[in-house]
């Protein structure tokens, strides 16, 4: 069994005939030794003898220091703020008038306004009563036209086509949810 580093930096008479006889020991307590006289070869460096109060006081001076440098930061004037939020929403108009024109929402394209809520009341009406129906292929197979329609409408949007072409698209969607529900109409009602 080897020795320690305590037994082998202050070895009594059973660790030095243990030292005599043991190969590895003996290199562990030559390196030991070199460690220690460097360690003493270090200057040593005094402690600065700084109590709490003195650190606390040191931090309360840094901490009143960021302060005032906080409180002598320009501040901006709430007129200055409206008057940004102003030209940002001026610049906003400005840019996207021409869209904004273009697909007015107050009335002014009331037939596209029209079918698009016949679209929502139309899916509305699928979705609300009977569903029964929801497993069938014939509702699969609508589901997907139905989806194929969706692609192409938001197509035509980002591309921003002609209020025809639009209109012409969700006249179809109508058609087809409309032409689904006329079929499975009866299967709604049940005579008494």
């Amino acid at each position: 069994m080897h020795l320690n580093d305590d037994e082998l930096l202050e070895p009594n008479a059973q660790h030095k005939k243990h030292l005599s006889s043991c190969v590895v020991c003996q290199q562990r307590a030559d390196n030991l030794s070199l460690i220690r006289g460097q360690l003493l070869k270090m200057p040593i460096r005094k402690i600065p003898k700084r109590t709490w109060e003195s650190v606390k006081a040191a931090h309360e001076l840094a901490n009143d220091q960021n302060i005032v440098v906080i409180a002598k930061r320009p501040r901006l004037s709430w007129q200055k703020l409206s008057a940004s939020l102003a030209a940002s929403i001026l610049l906003f108009v400005s840019i996207y008038n021409e869209d904004i024109n273009k697909y007015p929402i107050n009335g002014q394209n009331s037939k596209l306004a029209e079918v698009i809520n016949k679209n929502n009341l139309l899916q509305d009406n699928l979705y609300k009563d009977n569903h029964e129906h929801w497993d069938s292929i014939e509702f699969a197979s609508m589901r997907y036209q139905i989806s194929q329609i969706n692609d192409s409408i938001q197509s035509a949007y980002i591309q921003q086509r002609s209020e025809t072409e639009l209109l012409t698209l969700w006249e179809k969607k109508a058609e087809l949810l409309q032409s689904f529900l006329n079929k499975k109409l009866p299967e709604r009602f049940i005579k008494v």
